[in-house]
């Protein structure tokens, strides 16, 4: 089934996102005071060894080899 086949959690959880159960394993807060967005402690991404597409992007289609859509199409969907 297409669907199932173009399913974002199974990306979530082939990048280490999110869990197929729904448990998020990146977790952040917007910091009022500094603007900035801080990562809740043990919710980091893992900056290291991290897979294909693990570290949050924003940017779709302007550059294709850092985008999201390189993630999707890393991942198969």
């Amino acid at each position: 089934m297409r669907a199932e086949k173009n399913d974002y959690r199974k990306m979530y959880d082939a990048v280490g996102w999110q869990t197929l159960t729904g448990d998020w394993l990146i977790q952040w807060n917007y910091n009022q005071q500094t603007k900035r967005y801080e990562y809740k402690p043990g919710k980091e991404p893992n900056f290291k060894t991290f897979p294909p597409g693990h570290l949050p992007t924003v940017e779709r289609g302007y550059n294709f080899d850092v985008s999201l859509d390189a993630a999707l199409t890393r991942c198969g969907i």
